[in-house]
């Protein structure tokens, strides 16, 4: 399955097989780089697809983060809608702080750098103004990846807006 998401080269291939834990079907997602436990646009698209073919509104996709309950709205028999219970991630220390922090050119994060796994490797980093999270975003975009596995994101928080005062 990984070699045929390597040759097919899309953000995420999801590979539908017989369920194995009570589930309806079994979902493998996977990156041309690496297999996810979940990732919830593929969870979501197989489920349009699963719920059109096997005729139903609710269905169970066993992932490997665990069952995934879907409930599917259907207008005119056309299916425009679905809801699922996904995991909620679980913020953990991020192991290279300083080399992150360097590599950005940022002296620090305004909070603690966190990665959550929800699918790939999420790693927060909070930047000290919304100029330096946009500077930060367009040059990121521009180079490529450093990690196939991982994805970097940064924001500025609202305390920078608190201390402006308010124009009126």
């Amino acid at each position: 399955m990984q070699r045929m998401a390597r040759e097919l080269n899309l953000s995420e291939t999801v590979f539908f097989l017989p369920a194995e834990d009570g589930a309806d079907v079994r979902v493998r997602i996977f990156t041309p780089a690496n297999e996810l436990t979940f990732a919830g646009h593929p969870v979501l698209g197989s489920a349009f697809v699963l719920g059109e073919a096997l005729d139903t509104s609710a269905l169970t996709l066993e992932t490997g983060a665990g069952p995934i309950p879907v409930e599917l709205e259907r207008n005119r028999g056309q299916i425009v809608f679905g809801r699922m219970e996904q995991p909620v991630p679980v913020p953990e220390p991020y192991e290279e702080t300083d080399a992150l922090l360097a590599a950005l050119g940022v002296p620090r994060s305004g909070l603690p750098v966190e990665a959550y796994r929800n699918g790939p490797r999420h790693v927060y980093v909070e930047l000290a103004s919304e100029a330096a999270s946009l500077t930060w975003s367009i040059a990121n975009r521009m180079a490529p990846s450093a990690s196939p596995t991982e994805s970097f994101s940064s924001f500025s928080s609202m305390r920078e807006r608190r201390r402006k005062p308010a124009v009126s």
